[in-house]
């Protein structure tokens, strides 16, 4: 009888850890299919939200002329589902920005807005003064040149004469009277980031490294230069401004922020991102390079003359360059653009004042007149081992200067 009875409890015991099993087994599949199912629901919210924050990316970028909202534009799309758009001005550039959210899921992106050309990218805007453009030695002008009536003709520089097959490797056109001019809007936000250097209240001596990265959902960061910038790498929506020279050594590095100086240097080796605006000039010294999508900018104040911007050999500038003289009836002997044999500028090169070119601008070039100096003399609109060459750069390559007139808009740079 005790041993039946064992048997039983055995066997009971047995049942009781089976069914346990089961029910562990059963309870495990119930939690999968509920976790799964709330996965399977997460990623269909993620993927509407990355829908709905691309879709208002397009909708930023379709909206021409470009219009700035003063306020974000809220879009409900559903009880959980909205999207906020908004645009707004960085400096020389335009910022577009869009966030999604639908239930618990959440997207944002931020973007710097460039132009692509709607027509072929030309290589040559030289402003009509009456006279020709005079080219000699290895000068090579590739895409179409709006010329002035004068025309182009072949000089004899130095024992060099021009060593092309053709003056113009493209189309040639009149430029007639009026020069592409920059939209008032550019040169109103470079007045306004100027007038913010009042409200700069954080010092960047007082900056740990743990501040090195700003974002662009945030409010603007204003810095008042008062030293050097420390060893560490700067990113973000900043604006440093300073009172004196600023230079940006080969052990710093600035990415994506807007630096506001009388005159800026970049030494040997450096390499930035960013928008370099200086009222008097820009040196850019051998070897440095200033990545795209970066911005210098030599624009006086009101009742002063710019300077000039110097590139030199070696260095390499990707993005736009512009000297622009708000006093057009007053002109300094050497307010210029100088870009040094074997110095690059990938992109655009804008000035309504004089150019100097010894090295190669890949992209357009726009300009009132060329100035060149030798060891034995000076000449005006010639060209001397220069290249200006439009068909050597990608056909996505979203230029960063806006003109008056029709362009497609672009994303340029993802900045959050």
């Amino acid at each position: 009888m005790a041993l039946k009875a064992d048997l039983k409890g055995g066997a009971l015991y047995y049942a009781i850890l089976v069914a346990l099993i089961c029910a562990f087994i059963c309870a495990s599949l119930l939690l999968y299919a509920h976790l799964n199912t709330m996965e399977w629901a997460h990623l269909d919210e993620m993927q509407q939200v990355t829908n709905n924050c691309r879709s208002g990316i397009e909708l930023m970028l379709s909206e021409l002329p470009p219009t700035t909202f003063k306020d974000s534009l809220n879009y409900e799309l559903g009880p959980t589902d909205r999207v906020e758009l908004k645009e707004e001005k960085w400096g020389i550039h335009t910022l577009i920005y869009s966030k999604a959210e639908k239930g618990k899921a959440s997207l944002k992106k931020a973007a710097i807005v460039g132009q692509l050309p709607v027509d072929e990218r030309p290589a040559l805007y030289l402003k009509d003064k009456n006279r020709p453009l005079s080219v000699c030695g290895e000068t090579r002008l590739r895409g179409t040149c709006y010329l002035p009536e004068a025309g182009i003709k072949r000089a004899y520089i130095e024992g060099k004469t021009f060593t092309g097959d053709q003056l113009v490797e493209g189309d040639r056109k009149l430029i007639g009277k009026e020069f592409p001019k920059l939209r008032n809007s550019i040169l109103q936000s470079i007045d306004s980031v100027r007038g913010l250097s009042f409200a700069a209240e954080k010092m960047l001596s007082e900056m740990g490294e743990e501040e090195a990265h700003h974002s662009f959902w945030k409010k603007a960061d204003l810095i008042f230069a008062d030293v050097e910038l420390p060893e560490m790498k700067l990113q973000g929506k900043r604006i440093l401004f300073s009172n004196d020279p600023f230079t940006v050594s080969g052990d710093r590095m600035l990415e994506d922020v807007i630096v506001v100086a009388p005159v800026i240097y970049f030494e040997e080796g450096s390499v930035s991102t960013g928008q370099f605006i200086a009222t008097d000039s820009i040196r850019v010294m051998k070897g440095a390079q200033l990545q795209y999508p970066s911005a210098l900018m030599v624009y006086g104040k009101p009742g002063s003359l710019p300077g000039t911007i110097s590139i030199e050999e070696e260095a390499r500038v990707s993005g736009v360059v512009v000297l622009y003289n708000r006093e057009q009836q007053r002109q300094r002997n050497r307010s210029t653009i100088d870009i040094d044999k074997g110095a690059v500028v990938e992109g655009v090169v804008y000035a309504n004042t004089t150019v100097g070119l010894k090295g190669t601008v890949m992209g357009t070039l726009y300009t009132q007149s060329f100035y060149l100096e030798t060891m034995s003399s000076k000449y005006e609109n010639h060209l001397l081992d220069a290249v200006v060459d439009a068909t050597n750069l990608d056909e996505h390559f979203a230029d960063l200067i806006w003109l008056d007139g029709p362009a497609n808009k672009c994303i340029a740079k993802w900045v959050d």
